[in-house]
């Protein structure tokens, strides 16, 4: 997750960088900062040679150089562009014209021009605010990278500790992990950002896949505060009102438990979007959480397409909904009644609908096991459903 021109606009002391041109460039790669101002050269001399600049390099200027000759600004952005740097960002102390051939050049190009309008806000400032966030960024890649290891490999409980150590020495063991599932592409685009904002010395705040796990720990074993705290994250952040699902762990009191916390607030979080509802606890999932770490297996498999696959096959030929009818009978808890006000049709209706999914299914009308059958498997192609979409 690297850091790009609009991460860097999304600091809060850099929000007063003003646009002028290259709107289409913000999503450019920014490895570094550099200076362009050359308040010794001569004149006639080059203010910018072929090799002096690297790519993704962001630019700060005050013209100085060119307060003669505003047209070597324009030299200057082609010069840069050619250079693969990321953009400019002029502090303009002479009040120098931006020529329209710049501007053009910038918008074609896509390469970003800025002006700063906050004449408080030095070159020095700027410097380490980008520089922060490009070493948060880099910190939040390693630990991304490890947050996919512990996911994805059946480590050992000291090495699990380990690694949770690896994202942050500090972490103690009694701990409480939450996941943010965010659905908005802006959001997930200030993600650097957010996580240099919210670094802090006991707690975590790493990506995964397009959300947030949160690991909040206390050296004291008070985790009271930490429902409050992620709200105070959510607003700090704009997360607050916006559309995203929570997730909440069991409280935790051993670090090896990190990979089951963040299993836990996950599959929450993907239960809340399920369900939809904006938040949900691990304790609250039921039978979910069987069914979440069985879900991609074989034999789970096995028994969904042994349900779910012949009601699509006939739905499929006939040109019916019988799955449909099944999702809201199964979100309905098996109520007649209540599925038949939700497709807005008659009970009877619902009932010769049911029926006919027990007919495909050969299941006779007095086996018992069939609400349970169908409701689990229900319950898988939802989960199925949203891990694919995530994916």
């Amino acid at each position: 997750m690297g850091v790009t021109v609009q991460d860097i606009t999304n600091i809060d002391r850099l929000r007063t960088l003003k646009l002028v041109a290259g709107a289409g460039g913000l999503d450019r790669a920014v490895a570094k900062v550099g200076i362009l101002d050359f308040e010794f050269t001569k004149a006639g001399m080059a203010h910018c040679t072929d090799n002096h600049w690297r790519p993704n390099e962001f630019i700060l200027s005050t013209f100085l150089y060119a307060k003669d000759d505003p047209s070597f600004l324009t030299d200057a952005v082609k010069k840069l562009f050619l250079c693969k740097s990321s953009g400019i960002a002029i502090k303009n102390v002479f009040s120098l014209e931006i020529e329209k051939e710049a501007i053009r050049y910038a918008n074609k190009n896509n390469f970003p021009i800025f002006v700063f309008t906050d004449e408080s806000l030095f070159f020095e400032d700027a410097i380490i605010l980008v520089n922060e966030l490009i070493k948060s960024a880099h910190d939040a890649d390693g630990a991304e990278r490890i947050i996919a290891s512990i996911l994805h490999n059946d480590c050992d409980k000291m090495n699990i500790q380990r690694m949770a150590l690896e994202i942050n020495p500090s972490l103690c063991n009694t701990f409480i992990a939450f996941y943010i599932a965010l659905n908005d592409q802006s959001d997930i685009n200030r993600l650097p950002v957010l996580l240099s904002r919210w670094a802090s010395r006991s707690s975590a705040l790493i990506r995964h896949m397009s959300g947030l796990f949160y690991v909040y720990s206390a050296p004291g074993g008070n985790l009271a505060d930490s429902r409050k705290i992620l709200s105070d994250l959510c607003v700090d952040t704009g997360l607050q009102g916006k559309n995203i699902c929570v997730g909440e762990s069991n409280v935790q009191y051993f670090l090896y438990n990190f990979k089951k916390a963040l299993l836990q607030c996950w599959y929450a979080a993907v239960h809340a979007s399920i369900t939809g509802r904006s938040r949900s606890r691990y304790d609250e999932l039921g039978v979910y959480k069987l069914l979440f770490p069985k879900a991609e297996t074989e034999w789970a498999d096995d028994f969904y397409n042994s349900i779910i696959t012949p009601i699509i096959e006939h739905d499929i030929q006939n040109g019916t909904d019988l799955l449909g009818a099944a999702m809201v009978y199964e979100e309905c808890r098996g109520s007649v009644r209540d599925a038949a006000h939700v497709l807005s049709t008659h009970e009877n209706t619902v009932r010769y609908r049911i029926a006919g999914i027990r007919k495909i299914l050969s299941i006779k009308p007095d086996d018992p096991s069939f609400e349970e059958q169908l409701s689990l498997a229900v319950k898988l192609r939802r989960i199925k459903t949203k891990m694919h979409d995530d994916a």
